[in-house]
């Protein structure tokens, strides 16, 4: 399972088909988790000066008693995942087997998760 702890730049990821282009980022809404098109979905973290932020991307996830902030689907035309930071820069992928694809998502809280979990439904490792 690819995980990553990192220091999130303006509080927020995005998780999006790895090719960026034609992604519609969804607008900001300050008192929601989480926001989606159908090209992307935008998670809120705790911001950077906080701490770390574990992020995972799974296929498989079994609940370690985190809450289920989103449940939903993105397009995938390239057949994977990415999540990227603010700057734009890939930090997780995963390949999908179909154009679309299910995604839940996990947090530890509901402000400012420093625990975020997001499985892909429809893949492969």
């Amino acid at each position: 399972m690819p995980e990553v702890k990192l220091e999130v730049m303006h509080g927020i990821i995005f998780i999006n088909n790895i090719s960026t282009e034609n992604i519609t980022i969804p607008e900001y809404i300050p008192e929601k988790l989480v926001s989606a098109t159908n090209t992307c979905i935008s998670v809120a973290t705790q911001a950077y000066v906080d701490g770390y932020v574990e992020i995972k991307l799974t296929n498989n996830f079994k609940n370690d008693s985190l809450n289920k902030v989103f449940q939903g689907m993105i397009e995938t035309p390239d057949n994977e995942i990415g999540v990227f930071t603010s700057e734009d820069i890939c930090i997780l992928h995963i390949n999908t087997l179909e154009d679309k694809t299910q995604i839940n998502i996990w947090a530890d809280d509901l402000m400012n998760p420093s625990k975020v979990v997001i499985e892909t439904i429809n893949t492969r490792s």
